[in-house]
């Protein structure tokens, strides 16, 4: 058991630029303590969060903060809370927020729905920052109302980064709750989380799932997991819950939380398309959709590899875009090839890929083999690398209806 303390009002936190003295606590949770503390030299309010050390899964906790802080300093958008400092004591590590006041979305809705209007607004806020997220190759995995404050401008933030996932990048356990990264590990909210992330699965579309509960929630003011069938699906739609509630939004939550993720809205822009009206533009064309962009296949043979900026081929048809380090080649990691008889990708990538057929990841070829290629079927969930021992790399889905 580490011999480290919470932190009491009136400590001082040291980075490396700046001073931070803790004001008060805001909460204590299983897996840390977030406190109210301002930067000495300005005075400015920030969120202090520091690891619950209580000698069960302190490593866990540790892992967990430092992730969130990887995440936050590699994203700027208006809806997801700021980044402003970290001090890392090698054993411990503090991590200093934006300070949000408002209400968290658990609290705001609870038995008092949103009006339909606003709560269409606000999705279309979170949406706008979750496929922000998705376009630099992460995945949220927890979004729920209590990880969304609403300010009193009406404005979502997205808080609490502890189960991002960018690449290879985030927080697993196992089983005993130990940290790990593996295929299989399980990171989800039940009642929230997409029914495929119990099977240590998240993808993009993972996270559209959970915007259609969180919208149910908005517009009904009840859990959704009151409604929900133990596949993933919801019994009720909006609308029978709260006759106030339109068909149109209602139908918009009913394939968001479809449980077979290539029945969902394909990116976040797609479902904020269909909240205003706008109808999807590629249903029924061959297409990949990667990082939160929808990639129409109209050519013979399409190249994929790593985005020139990062070092790649800028002649390839499609980018990557990853953060250091790499695992897709500079030239021509995958090939997608139409021919009479389907389409096929050829894995050429240093890192092999797989695909996620039948509850399991297969590897396209085999150890050793400089290329190999697989006939690609509707819904097909790619991995642009993948290793049994860290999961999925950044995933591609392949569509032809």
């Amino acid at each position: 058991m580490r011999s480290y303390s919470m932190l009491e009002p009136g400590a001082v936190v040291q980075s490396y630029t700046s001073s931070y003295r803790v004001v008060r606590k805001l909460a204590v949770g299983g897996m840390g303590v977030v406190h109210l503390a301002e930067r000495l030299e300005d005075g400015l309010p920030v969120v202090l969060k520091e690891p619950r050390f209580d000698g069960s899964l302190d490593e866990v906790k540790l892992m967990k903060l430092r992730v969130e802080g990887q995440a936050l300093k590699a994203l700027n958008h208006p809806f997801i809370v700021q980044f402003i400092d970290e001090a890392d004591y090698g054993e411990t590590y503090y991590l200093m927020e934006q300070y949000i006041q408002g209400m968290d979305l658990s609290e705001k809705c609870w038995n008092s729905p949103m009006e339909e209007g606003k709560a269409v607004e606000v999705m279309l806020k979170v949406l706008d920052a979750v496929g922000y997220i998705h376009i630099r190759g992460g995945v949220y995995r927890d979004l729920k109302p209590d990880n969304i404050i609403l300010q009193a401008s009406g404005d979502p933030v997205l808080i609490d980064f502890g189960a991002a996932k960018f690449g290879y990048m985030q927080m697993e356990l196992d089983a005993s709750g130990k940290p790990l990264v593996r295929q299989g590990t399980v990171i989800m909210t039940p009642g929230w989380s997409a029914p495929e992330q119990l099977l240590g699965v998240a993808v993009p579309q993972s996270d559209i799932y959970a915007a259609g509960m969180l919208l149910f929630y908005m517009l009904t003011g009840k859990p959704p997991s009151d409604y929900l069938e133990p596949s993933g699906a919801l019994l009720a739609l909006p609308s029978d819950v709260n006759p106030d509630v339109s068909p149109e939004v209602s139908q918009v939550v009913a394939k968001a939380t479809s449980p077979d993720p290539s029945l969902r809205y394909e990116t976040t822009g797609d479902m904020v398309n269909a909240l205003v009206g706008q109808q999807e533009e590629l249903a029924g064309a061959p297409r990949v959709i990667l990082e939160g962009r929808v990639y129409p296949l109209t050519k013979p043979v399409t190249v994929i590899n790593r985005h020139p900026d990062q070092g790649g081929d800028p002649s390839a048809d499609i980018w990557v875009t990853e953060a250091a380090p790499y695992y897709i080649s500079r030239v021509a990691a995958a090939v997608i090839h139409r021919r009479e008889d389907g389409w096929y990708l050829e894995d050429r990538n240093a890192n092999r890929m797989a695909v996620y057929r039948r509850g399991q990841w297969v590897y396209i070829r085999g150890r050793g083999e400089p290329a190999g290629e697989i006939k690609l079927e509707d819904g097909d969930l790619i991995a642009l690398a993948y290793s049994p021992g860290r999961g999925p790399y950044i995933t591609m889905t392949f569509k032809e209806t």
